[in-house]
């Protein structure tokens, strides 16, 4: 009797042994087999946008060679990224004037440069943001450096048309204010003065007189040409300055008069000393 109990506890055990085996397998299941083929399958994971990237610089072998070929004549657009010490990145758009990659500046001149290895080499980009002139960039400051082919000769032209527009503005502008404070002065001067002023300034004996009235005039209403500052205060005081000629012309008249011993005459009032002095006729000027 305990043999077959024996036999049956065997047989019992050698069934429940695969039943067993399949409610707890060691193998991994499907699911989790298919995560880690696809997980083998895919490629590796590229790096956060936020993460710090590998510094990226202009090496002379990253040049295309068409450029290296005429990198002493040519210029060539450029746009440099830039990792400043705080802040977020910064593009700057220029032209590197006669190919000159690679430069470092030695005893006040800059020198070509065969590699960026010297931590003080770096490129110059003119024209950025439309300015006349130049800025030096390291290589230790730039993430990239990419190179948008050579500036054609009309690209050049059109620069530098518009930097002598903005230079010929900013020029009137100063001109402009200078005029007004100079007109804001005269006004505060005194009869006396202003009229002393003008005899310095506008001598008949250098061109001061009518007719250059009428050609400034003429430039100014016909012609619609700027005056210059000069020229203005001349149109504008001229009925003061030709008083002022007379009251000079009549000092030195009472001068010659009262003098003691002295026989002269005063010369006509037209051709004194004061040059210029006829009576100021603003209609026949067409005025």
């Amino acid at each position: 009797m305990a043999k077959r109990i024996t036999v049956s506890a065997f047989i019992l055990l050698g069934l429940c042994l695969p039943v067993a085996a399949q409610e707890n397998p060691e193998t991994t299941p499907p699911e989790k087999q298919a995560a880690a083929g696809a997980e083998a399958a895919r490629p590796e994971a590229q790096p956060d946008a936020d993460e710090p990237q590998e510094m990226k610089v202009l090496k002379p072998g990253d040049v295309p060679a068409e450029l290296l070929r005429l990198k002493s004549k040519a210029d060539i657009k450029c746009e440099v990224t830039l990792v400043p010490t705080h802040g977020r990145e910064v593009k700057v758009k220029g032209v590197v004037r006669n190919g000159k990659l690679i430069e470092r500046f030695v005893q006040r001149v800059f020198v070509p440069e065969p590699s960026i290895d010297h931590p003080q080499c770096g490129v110059r980009l003119w024209w950025v943001d439309n300015t006349a002139g130049w800025i030096f960039l390291r290589y230790s400051q730039i993430r990239t450096i990419a190179l948008r082919g050579v500036l054609t000769a009309e690209e050049k032209r059109q620069i530098i048309e518009a930097l002598r527009a903005q230079e010929k503005e900013k020029e009137d502008a100063q001109r402009a204010k200078e005029t007004a404070k100079l007109e804001d002065d005269l006004q505060k001067m005194s009869s006396v003065e202003l009229e002393a002023y003008l005899l310095r300034e506008y001598p008949a004996d250098q061109g001061w007189n009518h007719e250059r009235l009428r050609d400034l005039k003429k430039k100014q209403l016909i012609d619609n040409l700027p005056l210059s500052r000069e020229e203005s205060i001349f149109v504008n005081y001229f009925s003061v300055l030709i008083k002022a000629r007379l009251n000079e012309l009549k000092r030195q008249k009472d001068k010659i008069e009262f003098e003691p011993g002295s026989v002269e005459k005063p010369s006509d009032a037209g051709h004194g000393p004061g040059g210029d002095t006829a009576p100021y006729d603003e209609e026949e000027d067409g005025r």
